[in-house]
């Protein structure tokens, strides 16, 4: 009995357990007996997931390590320089940047383009070239074909880094086994190989000049306004006057990197050399600027007066008496005025400009006088009147009219009868008409009304219309002179014009623009690659360089065509024509080498260090960690 009370309690517990267990646990109840298998089972489970993450893990370790050790054999020749070794003979095409910036003076002396021409000797003398610049023109080719022995120096000749390249255009033209050598500066897209020869912090205290204008602020007085780029900082703007310092200022550039200096100089009449100076940096070229002043002093205007009366008010030139003095010594014109029918006794010749003001015919030989004049380079300025007779002004002006008179208008109410308060509204002149007039937009011009003019036909030159689209002010030039038309009165019998705000600029800087008075213009100026042109026959076509050298224009069609080979002032004697070739803004500003691609060959870039040492070492790494892992499982078996 004692043995089956020992062999029943065991197998009761075993019964037992598995309910106690699910009281406790909540989990399903299953025969205890059976817990030790599934513990087994899981414990071989769990050795199983073991081994075959260590077998995974043996894998990748030893993939891995050949893998570093196969890049590291394989890297030094797909990452080599382009720099050719001792026998290598391989031809190769070298594209040189002849942008101004590789004028630019590194640490060592040299500019980078005499850097580049260096490394681009060094190929050279090892293997066949052919040789092209990147200009502000184009891709220039020098040696079409690859050979040996090229003197790089003696190819390029004297020519010099000069204006903004568009390096990619260029460089897309090139065949594939190239190289292309640049300061970094012009902004590059593509797969052909760069060598930058600037280092990064070289070239960045640049600064240089951008636009100037000239406006007169009264009297002899000037104002310069001058264009400022370059990195953030103070620097200092000077004006010599034919080679005499005149003015100076300092301006503070923000991190745009572009800011406006003010001088102001004093001038009597005459033609002047101005000259702009920035301190000394790393590139001279665009620290200067070299243009000619014109001050011709107050401009004088001759008026043929084909309304006078006898009341001040309501004569035909009173407003035109009223702008001169309110001009006064600040932006003066001087007024001389003749009766129609005087007009042969006007001195024509000691005028710049000269006003038919509501005339209604011309005595012959002044209008063959006045036509000369103007083909000269005088200014003429038409306005109608009562007076005027729309076939008599086109019969006895006919040459000179900018546009073909019709008839003259009035503004009609209901009734047919001609009335003010029909009068029509002038629109928004054209903006840059009204700019070189030295106005705003509107220009205090926008309610003029208008209630008689001059019907005209006009092909072009209209500068400002009616609300309605007739012509309101039409400007033509003729020979070396320009004519303007007014459609109506200069007074207030047919318009308000005389009493709008902006009247007075509008007269003054009409008078200014049709004299060709320069005293708010410079000489003109051109970038690297343009061509300079003049519309008028001239009787000399060398051209002087102040700086030193001389270059003959070229004469097509009556038409003077020059492109000056170096910076500077380019001047005609006989003409006095100038010209100044100056840089371009683009090249003085903050770039940063970053815009380049820098890459030699198609491997590390040239400031890296080699990458299969780094490989090598990863892959000895890997390698090691594998021999770990064998070795632990090689020592679990042995336990």
């Amino acid at each position: 009995m004692s043995l089956i009370n020992v062999a029943i309690w065991p197998v009761l517990a075993l019964v037992s357990a598995p309910l106690i267990i699910h009281l406790l646990t909540r989990r399903p109840p299953r025969p205890l007996l059976f817990a030790p298998i599934g513990l087994l089972r899981r414990a071989l489970r769990r050795q199983e997931r073991r081994m075959r993450l260590r077998r995974w893990l043996l894998l990748a370790l030893r993939t891995a390590w050949v893998l570093c050790l196969l890049l590291a054999v394989l890297q030094p020749q797909w990452g080599r320089s382009v720099v050719a070794v001792d026998g290598e003979r391989t031809a190769l095409s070298i594209l040189v940047d002849a942008s101004g910036s590789m004028a630019t003076q590194g640490a060592d002396g040299q500019t980078f383009f005499e850097r580049a021409l260096a490394i681009g000797q060094e190929q050279a003398d090892r293997r066949p070239i052919s040789l092209s610049l990147c200009s502000t023109k184009g891709l220039k080719t020098i040696i079409p074909e690859p050979r040996s022995g090229v003197s790089l120096q003696r190819e390029i000749g004297d020519i010099e880094p000069l204006g903004s390249v568009s390096l990619s255009a260029c460089a897309s033209a090139l065949s594939e086994a190239s190289l292309v050598l640049t300061d970094g500066w012009s902004a590059f897209v593509g797969d052909v190989p760069v060598e930058v020869v600037a280092k990064r912090d070289e070239g960045i205290d640049n600064r240089g000049f951008g636009e100037v204008v000239l406006s007169r602020r009264g009297g002899n007085s000037y104002k310069l306004r001058v264009e400022v780029v370059g990195p953030p900082g103070e620097c200092r703007v000077e004006a010599f006057i034919d080679g005499q310092s005149r003015a100076a200022t300092r301006v503070t550039l923000p991190a745009s990197g572009r800011a406006f200096a003010q001088l102001t100089l004093g001038l009597k009449p005459g033609s002047y050399r101005l000259e702009l100076r920035l301190p000394n940096d790393s590139r001279g070229a665009d620290n200067r600027r070299q243009m000619l002043i014109f001050a011709s002093g107050p401009t004088r205007l001759l008026a043929v007066n084909g309304d006078a009366r006898d009341s001040a008010y309501a004569d035909e030139l009173y407003y035109v008496g009223q702008a001169e003095r309110a001009l006064d010594h600040h932006d003066p014109f001087t007024l001389e005025s003749v009766v129609a029918g005087e007009e042969h006794r006007a001195p024509l010749q000691d005028s710049d400009v000269v006003l038919l003001a509501n005339v209604a015919r011309l005595d012959p030989g002044f209008i063959q006088a006045l036509t000369s004049f103007v083909r000269a380079g005088g200014g003429l300025l038409i306005s109608v009147g009562s007076n005027t007779d729309a076939l008599e002004l086109q019969r006895n002006l006919a040459a000179l009219m900018p546009a073909t008179a019709r008839a003259r208008w009035a503004a009609k109410d209901a009734e047919g009868n001609v009335s003010k308060k029909a009068a029509l509204t002038a629109a928004p002149p054209q903006v840059d008409w009204i700019k070189s007039m030295g106005l705003a937009r509107g220009g205090g011009l926008l309610r003029t009304r208008v209630w008689q003019g001059l019907n005209v036909d006009a092909a072009r030159g209209v500068t400002w219309r009616m609300n309605d689209g007739r012509a309101l002010w039409i400007e033509n030039s003729f020979g070396a002179g320009r004519v303007a038309l007014l459609t109506t009165s200069i007074d207030r019998d047919d318009s308000d014009l005389a009493i709008r705000p902006g009247f007075v600029p509008l007269l003054r800087g009409a008078l200014r623009r049709l004299s060709g008075d320069r005293a708010s213009q410079l000489s003109d100026s051109i970038l690297p690659g343009q061509v300079w042109t003049y519309g008028e026959a001239v009787k000399d076509s060398v051209f002087r360089r102040v700086d030193g050298g001389i270059l003959r224009a070229q004469l097509l069609d009556k038409k003077l065509s020059f492109e000056p080979n170096a910076l500077g002032l380019w001047q005609q004697k006989d003409d006095r024509l100038a010209v100044e070739l100056r840089t371009d803004p683009l090249e003085s500003r903050p770039n940063t080498q970053s815009e380049t691609r820098r890459v030699i060959a198609s491997g590390t870039t040239q400031d890296q260090q080699p990458l299969w040492p780094l490989l090598l070492v990863l892959g000895l790494v890997l390698l090691a960690a594998e021999s770990w892992v064998l070795l632990a499982d090689h020592r679990a078996r042995a336990a």
